[in-house]
């Protein structure tokens, strides 16, 4: 999901944009290296084969070429697609590049804790005597103290004082009510707004994450350790969508398993923790129903 500060845009991620800008250069050196190594194997066929044999060799060749065409043109049409869904999704966030995304998160956190300070401060002033009626207050007191039967035997001014005491508590409990108000309103605004931005990045990072799945050629553990993390991402994504569209008590336990799988040395963990506790109470109220 003054939290969100924690949220940025990961090293790996950054890196998985990165090999998607390259080229394709790996993937087909990669495919390039296959079709050298399939090589002597056709050419032994060659020399040890005829007739028959010599044209089923020819043809599982032309099949092994159709297939890795066909492998390619169906991950350049993945590619197009998750490439457009990336620059829509940064789009929406007005962002022009990926690298600029962590930049406008943290901007966003600072907005959204500067806003709640400011109103933050406007309570405590209440709180702690330095709000204006107060003060006011304090300085009618002080004249009220000063006066007696000698300097105002009618009680004249006293009671106009006193009036004006009373009027001046009024406005402040008006004053005070409308800066909680005030204060609620911006915090319930601004982590709207947080959490709207939680969910963005965190579909950034699935669809950069498929990117990398898509392109990355290496280790079969670093491929797993991808596409594992990927899987992660999208459970935790389609459990908390459930809930947003349908909070019952059933989508609220499976956000929260979907939270709990999520491990801690995940690169969006954070991300995960942040969107989770901008609902945690409504979730745990659900739960106990």
């Amino acid at each position: 999901m003054g939290y969100l500060k924690d949220i940025s845009y990961s090293s790996n991620s950054a890196k998985d944009v990165h090999l998607y800008t390259q080229n394709n250069t790996n993937k087909y050196s990669y495919i390039a290296g296959v079709a050298s190594q399939m090589a002597p194997q056709v050419l032994g066929s060659l020399t040890n084969l005829i007739g028959r044999s010599l044209n089923g060799s020819e043809n599982k060749t032309s099949n092994n070429e159709s297939n890795i065409k066909n492998t390619e043109a169906s991950d350049d049409i993945k590619r197009k697609e998750l490439n457009t869904k990336l620059n829509n999704a940064l789009k929406s966030l007005g962002v022009d590049n990926i690298s600029n995304l962590e930049v406008y998160v943290n901007d966003a956190t600072n907005e959204r804790n500067q806003k709640v300070k400011t109103a933050q401060e406007e309570v405590e002033k209440f709180n702690n005597g330095t709000d204006t009626y107060t003060t006011q207050i304090e300085t009618l007191k002080t004249s009220l103290n000063n006066l007696n039967e000698e300097n105002d035997p009618n009680s004249i001014q006293r009671n106009q004082i006193n009036d004006q005491i009373k009027a001046l508590e009024t406005e402040r409990e008006k004053a005070l009510t409308q800066a909680k108000i005030n204060l609620e309103t911006i915090i319930k605004t601004e982590d709207t707004k947080l959490e709207k931005i939680s969910e963005q990045v965190l579909e950034i990072q699935e669809i950069t994450k498929q990117l990398n799945a898509l392109n990355f050629v290496g280790s079969t553990v670093e491929t797993e350790k991808i596409k594992t993390q990927a899987n992660e991402l999208s459970s935790f994504n389609n459990a908390f969508d459930e809930f947003k569209k349908n909070p019952t008590k059933e989508t609220a336990l499976a956000l929260q398993k979907a939270f709990e799988d999520c491990p801690m040395d995940s690169p969006y963990y954070r991300n995960y923790q942040k969107l989770y506790s901008l609902n945690q109470t409504k979730i745990e109220e659900l739960i106990k129903s």
